[in-house]
């Protein structure tokens, strides 16, 4: 069954399921529909398989680099009772500002000061930000691979490291540059695109994720993310009731596993989706205040199956009513919405525009 199959029976009147937001212990769901011990899913690096190549995402990117082309890579949420194996072509990690989605224009719209793109990949966020947007952008990434491309591409920060453990220098970061004194620079805005937030990985790994990106912020610093409420992923055949191979009252439904292949190579690794309920409530947790930015429906109401972008702020400086007009100029940015695709702008600006009188 395909993403946009589930979509349709999901649009026609889906299943009503209580919210697992209010849940303080998520626990990750391996491929046998078993929960993974603590240990298991606690926040760790990737780990290939035996005898091939971990940095699957910097193999590839330095074979569309060096070619102009490359083969497509494979992903998959192998714990879904039913997954999907989808071709993702490696241009997509090379997209122009006017190939992006409408939710990632409004993230690089929102961001500002000296920013942290996390997971950066082939760097197209973060060399928009830096060439079109005049922001200071650092790109971090696990992969080395990907972080050489960064660099090959113009990115003048790029880190190959762990967002846990890496401590950049103040001042001006030569490339691929660490630092080992205590103080560090901090950063104005930290950005996870394409659900970037996923590295999380499940509960336990959110809260040490929000603790240590405030670390990294300045005052009165942001996070922008974006994630997606994988629910209807879950919905039955006839869209009449949604299918679990585990106990939705004790697991959260958005704690998976994926797994990604490109020629010989391939990795499997625990990947978090998010709703945004159960955002908002790691937020508090962790002393943020959560801020929904918007969606791909555009529309006036939050939307399960469609990825949304929201906006995290140090409770110590939420302003309710400055947030809530800043949140609307984002979308309300003339130069966001020339460079939206125009199926986007249209709807972009019918939704500002208002309903007709």
């Amino acid at each position: 069954r395909s993403v946009s199959q589930r979509l349709g029976r999901l649009a026609r009147g889906p299943p009503k399921l209580t919210r697992l937001s209010d849940l303080r212990a998520f626990v990750l769901i391996g491929p046998d529909g078993q929960p993974l011990t603590r240990e298991e899913a606690s926040p760790r690096k990737q780990e290939e398989a035996p005898g091939k190549d971990s940095d699957v995402f910097g193999r590839a990117f330095k074979d569309y680099l060096a070619n102009g082309e490359a083969e497509d890579m494979e992903y998959g949420v192998i714990s879904l009772p039913s997954h999907d194996v989808e071709e993702t072509p490696i241009d997509y990690f090379f997209r122009s500002d006017d190939e992006m989605p409408m939710i990632e224009i409004m993230a690089m719209e929102a961001a500002r000061g000296r920013v942290l793109d996390v997971g950066c990949g082939a760097g197209s966020h973060a060399l928009h930000m830096q060439d079109k947007l005049g922001l200071d952008v650092t790109g971090l990434d696990l992969s080395p691979g990907a972080i050489d491309v960064c660099k090959q591409r113009g990115l003048r920060k790029a880190i190959s490291g762990d967002f846990y453990e890496f401590k950049p220098q103040k001042g001006k970061v030569p490339p691929g540059a660490f630092w080992t004194q205590d103080t560090h620079e901090k950063y104005d805005t930290l950005i996870f695109l394409m659900n970037g937030i996923g590295i999380a990985q499940n509960d336990v790994g959110l809260d040490r994720l929000l603790q240590r990106a405030r670390a990294l912020l300045a005052p009165g610093g942001q996070i922008l993310m974006d994630s997606t409420d994988i629910q209807y992923m879950y919905v039955s055949e006839d869209g009449s009731k949604f299918e679990f191979d585990f106990d939705p009252k004790k697991h959260y439904y958005g704690e998976t596993l994926c797994e990604i292949r490109y020629k010989d190579a391939e990795l499997v690794f625990p990947w978090l989706f998010i709703d945004y309920d159960a955002l908002s409530i790691a937020a508090k947790r962790n002393g943020f205040e959560a801020i929904f930015l918007g969606d791909e429906s555009l529309g006036a109401e939050r939307e399960r199956g469609v990825t949304y972008l929201a906006k995290l702020v140090p409770m110590e400086n939420y302003n309710p009513l400055m947030d809530d007009i800043k949140s609307a100029e984002v979308l309300g940015n003339d130069e966001a919405m020339k460079r939206m695709r125009k199926d986007d702008l249209d709807a972009a600006k019918d939704l500002l525009d208002g309903p007709e009188k």
